[in-house]
């Protein structure tokens, strides 16, 4: 199963009308079903944490180089990802392995509808996944804080059924021991990263970028 999702950030600078658009295209999918997810900001796990952080002192986020786009909300959302992964294992029993895609995939370079169907016969042509697969363009973490860890692109990741509660938990403590040690926010791939280091799920990371080689190179 693929599992996308979308959440409307109020002045992000690509619009809610752009990515519908790109994401209402995912629907053209042939070699598995779809699950979207919509909601707001405040149906975000990471959200809720920080407002309640923010109660008892301040809570700051990373921006990078694009502190417009890099904001609070922004990364909330880019956090959901996990959990949108465990909702869907939750609600629906028939996928033994599911797939995340960003709801606006196909604005990268080269990534087609039929790219991601010849990569999704292929997760399907494995017989049994042991292990949750991300492609990254890094060949080792920088385990930086204020800008994006490219270890793993985070547009793309398969992830058996078995597996899909430990990613997400693994992922939410990471990302609140953080919070909760220093008060800050960082994209959530540095934070899957970490979970890789740890050793807390077993994790194969393949080289791409992003663009179509995050499909083709599977």
């Amino acid at each position: 199963m693929v599992v996308t999702g979308y959440v409307e950030i109020p002045n992000h600078p690509r619009g809610a009308t752009t990515y519908d658009q790109l994401g209402q295209q995912l629907g053209a999918l042939r070699e598995a079903p779809i699950r979207p997810f919509r909601g707001t900001i405040e149906d975000c796990w990471l959200h809720q944490a920080a407002r309640i952080a923010m109660a008892g002192g301040s809570v700051e986020h990373a921006t990078g180089d694009n502190p417009v786009k890099n904001t609070l909300a922004y990364h909330s959302v880019q956090h959901q990802k996990t959990a949108w992964l465990q909702e869907a294992v939750r609600t629906d029993r028939r996928a033994d392995v599911v797939v995340w895609l960003d709801y606006g995939i196909l604005h990268q370079p080269g990534v087609t509808i039929e790219i991601i169907d010849a990569f999704l016969r292929r997760v399907r042509e494995k017989e049994f996944l042991e292990e949750v697969a991300i492609p990254g363009a890094w060949a080792r973490s920088s385990r930086a804080i204020d800008q994006p860890d490219w270890r793993f692109c985070g547009s793309a990741t398969i992830v058996p059924r078995y597996l899909v509660r430990s990613f997400h938990q693994a992922v939410l403590d990471v990302t609140l021991e953080r919070l909760a040690k220093t008060g800050r926010v960082t994209w959530e791939i540095n934070d899957w990263a970490v979970v890789e280091s740890l050793g807390l799920l077993p994790i194969r990371w393949y080289a791409a970028n992003h663009d179509q080689t995050q499909f083709t190179n599977y």
